[in-house]
């Protein structure tokens, strides 16, 4: 219950009481407001990111359907289509939406005790004639015959009408559109088109009601929010789609454009504290004091967990509270990493005790790469920043990452999903000088970060995903706007803290270049600190440290050597690589005097010194060239 993948998962009363007020909460809350200006309002983050829960506690509204607080009417669209509506989604959405909103229309007149429109027809004909008279000239005959007429013309305009109607005949002030759980329209095939079709009908109903004359406007007395939910990717899609179809309706869309306004869900709340809020909640629901025991056990070592990594959890999962929980399991219940002795049932042995448990870092990191394995592959979480799967040992992937972790420190540079920095224009021209020969490799370690969300696009850049692209290499000049997720600087800060990932990394590098038998991969382990892992480390660390040097040799030839500092970074990569093996190597040995240790810390310490001077040579290359 406690990691429950949603709030709606958790058995209790009210999941939301266990809902954590965010920024985005009080950005909404104007729009309940009858005193604003219409508009087309965005609320955008990841999926998982909490975007329905936040309406859910603004808004308290109901999907398909409609609830009327005082005078606000809040209208409600979840689309989930048949497959026989997939196949002609804008007609089907359109009709679908229609129906709703003339039900929607009966609703209002009930609450409000007037009579509808279907027991006077002429008075709804007449407020039809007045606001839209080449709409009304297109039904034949009278009465409930013009209806009937006007509705086969054109469904939507007629259900749009006749809520115009309702809302100026029961004095509703405040009339918001939710279009939201816009996933729930896109699963399966053509997902993301049909996504585009129930924003495009959002689109439709705000030309509908701006477009009223002045008059109608005043008479009405009534303002309008449409609000629509998506994901980043669903908005950079309608973005570049407004920017591209010219025809007549994108046209009036984009005159409207000002009207328009976009709330981002960047990052979301604290898991402490949602946690926590959990916590009061669910326990307040367990009757014996045995559960409530073993909960607060179970809670108190989560705490101890997020103290640690509650950082690496939310940017691995990229704002996806979702996610996040997960990967929180991952850690909660890892019988190989955390827990220290072993449940005689196999279960996860739940303690007061935390001499019980690997309540470390470097515990909470293999969990979470390797959950109950003990051999790292590119399936992880963690991408692996030593990716050699262009067959070549060099350091393409942490070249490229180095480039934006310089420039994130650059306070005219956005960081976020609004970020403008045009990459195309600087790092392009900086790979084809720099690297020439290797353009190819820094280009493909740029979109495997891509691929890895390591590096993301922002709202301003309407090109595909490169996840969603496979052809996008092909043309890297088109690769604009983009940020660097949070993940990447934390993980480019662990590489240097210990030898963790890179000792993971290297079961990628070698799985991938060598054959090696089943046997002999579940015969790797990490078990406190691994002589061997951390030697094939050294070693490869020793082709790299060369690897590095010839480039930086071929860019001081070149006379490239300070352009290439000034935008990659002074220190060299190898020497992060070199201090996270270095701390791991005094960490385990410091203050020991175990005989078995001491044959290989002199070999091994030996090796560091030696790979040491050679960092320090290249410093100084560096520094001096």
């Amino acid at each position: 219950m406690l990691t429950a993948p949603s709030l709606p998962d958790i058995p209790i009363p009210n999941y939301m009481d266990c809902y954590v007020e965010t920024d985005q909460h009080k950005q909404l809350i104007p729009y309940l407001d009858s005193n604003g200006t219409d508009g087309l309002v965005y609320l955008t983050g990841v999926t998982g990111s909490g975007k329905t829960t936040l309406l859910k506690a603004v808004f308290n509204h109901e999907n398909n359907n409609i609830v009327i607080s005082g005078k606000t009417a809040i209208i409600t669209f979840v689309w989930k289509p048949s497959e026989d509506e997939k196949l002609n989604p804008s007609y089907s959405v359109n009709v679908h939406y229609a129906n709703f909103l003339l039900a929607c229309v009966d609703k209002i007149f009930e609450s409000f005790s007037v009579p509808s429109y279907q027991q006077n027809p002429n008075e709804l004909l007449s407020f039809i004639k007045k606001n839209d008279f080449d709409f009304f000239s297109q039904g034949r005959g009278e009465g409930q015959t013009k209806i009937n007429n006007l509705q086969n013309f054109n469904l939507l305009k007629f259900a749009i009408l006749s809520l115009r109607y309702a809302l100026t005949n029961c004095g509703i002030e405040n009339i918001i559109f939710l279009f939201d759980e816009l996933e729930e329209a896109g699963k399966g095939q053509k997902g993301e088109e049909l996504e585009i079709v129930v924003i495009e009908l959002a689109y439709t109903i705000k030309h509908f009601l701006s477009s009223r004359p002045l008059k109608a406007r005043t008479e009405e007395k009534f303002r309008f929010t449409v609000l629509i939910s998506c994901r980043h990717y669903v908005y950079r899609m309608i973005t570049n789609k407004k920017k591209q179809s010219p025809n007549k309706f994108w046209n009036k869309v984009n005159a409207e454009a000002q009207s328009e306004t976009m709330i981002d869900i960047p990052n979301p709340p604290s898991l402490i504290l949602l946690l926590s809020k959990r916590k009061d909640v669910i326990i307040e629901t367990l009757k014996s004091d045995k559960d409530k025991k073993e909960f607060n056990e179970v809670f108190s070592i989560t705490s101890e967990i997020l103290s640690q990594c509650e950082k690496i959890i939310l940017a691995l999962s990229i704002g996806n509270i979702r996610d996040a929980y997960k990967y929180i399991q991952y850690l909660l219940f890892n019988k190989r990493w955390l827990q220290r002795k072993e449940n005689v049932n196999g279960a996860f042995f739940i303690s007061s005790s935390r001499k019980d448990y690997n309540l470390t870092l470097p515990s909470f990191l293999r969990a979470l790469a390797l959950r109950e394995n003990t051999v790292y592959t590119h399936e992880s979480i963690i991408p692996n920043l030593l990716d050699n799967t262009n067959g070549k040992k060099d350091l393409s992937v942490l070249i490229v990452l180095s480039f934006f972790i310089s420039k994130q420190n650059d306070p005219e540079l956005r960081r976020d999903f609004n970020s403008q920095f045009d990459f195309s224009e600087e790092f392009e021209s900086l790979v084809d000088k720099l690297f020439q020969n290797d353009s190819d490799h820094i280009y493909k370690a740029y979109a495997f970060l891509l691929n890895e969300r390591v590096i993301l696009r922002s709202s301003h850049c309407c090109q595909a995903d490169a996840a969603d692209d496979p052809k996008l290499d092909a043309d890297p000049s088109t690769w604009k706007y983009v940020y660097l997720a949070k993940q990447a600087s934390i993980l480019w800060d662990l590489l240097e803290q210990n030898s963790v990932l890179f000792e993971m990394f290297m079961d990628d590098v070698k799985i991938k270049k060598c054959v090696q038998s089943k046997d002999d991969l579940k015969k790797r382990s990490f078990l406190q600190f691994n002589v061997l892992a951390f030697k094939e480390c050294l070693c490869y660390l020793e082709t790299l440290i060369d690897v590095e040097n010839e480039m930086l040799t071929n860019l001081s030839a070149c006379s490239h050597i300070d352009e290439y500092r000034e935008n990659f970074g002074y220190t060299p990569i190898c020497r992060h690589l070199y201090n996270g093996l270095k701390k791991s190597f005094d960490v385990y040995y410091r203050d020991r005097n175990i005989e078995k240790s001491k044959e290989y810390s002199e070999e091994l310490e030996e090796k560091l010194n030696e790979l040491s001077k050679t960092m320090d040579s290249l410093e100084l290359f560096n520094l001096d060239s």
